[in-house]
């Protein structure tokens, strides 16, 4: 049974992370700065992200610094589904700032952002929005996509598009 309990070590507790939504689907952030559940675009899609299931296979989408050694606490923006997830080390400080739009993009500041790329034909925007800001000093931050179509059973490739 030790390596039953070994494996355990690499999932968070299910009570540490923080739920975003845009009342059509729903992901999982865990204080590390990475998504573990997801199924997009709708609550009955098949999960894209799943590392929460398996931390091998499962898919996930990390923004975190470079070193992992420094841990993040998480908040919400008062009165909104907007959650923040700050690391902070002597040599400077982010702020991951993560949210699913419940409507349109319209409020969101950075304007490159709001057009048709991102909204369905009814005019809704099914999406997720992840933000890195250094508010401090310099953070080198990675940032890790593996996607794991259908509860990580199907395989991807992900290439760029221009827009």
């Amino acid at each position: 049974m030790v390596g039953m309990n070994q494996n355990l070590c690499n999932y968070q507790p299910i009570n540490s992370y923080g739920v975003i939504g845009d009342c059509h689907s729903v992901v999982l952030i865990s204080p590390d700065g990475s998504v573990d559940w997801g199924c997009l675009p709708d609550f009955d899609s098949p999960a894209l992200f799943c590392r929460l299931l398996d931390a091998e296979r499962g898919g996930y989408f990390q923004i975190a610094p470079t070193d992992e050694a420094i841990p993040g606490s998480q908040r919400y923006l008062r009165g909104s589904n907007v959650l923040q997830t700050r690391f902070a080390s002597t040599s400077g400080e982010i702020v991951l700032t993560d949210f699913m739009p419940v409507e349109t993009l319209s409020a969101w500041p950075y304007q490159g952002m709001n057009n048709n790329t991102w909204t369905r034909e009814d005019g809704s925007c099914h999406c997720l929005v992840r933000s890195v800001e250094c508010t401090y000093g310099e953070l080198p931050v990675t940032m890790t996509l593996k996607v794991s179509p259908n509860y990580a059973a199907s395989s991807s490739k992900i290439f760029p598009v221009e827009n």
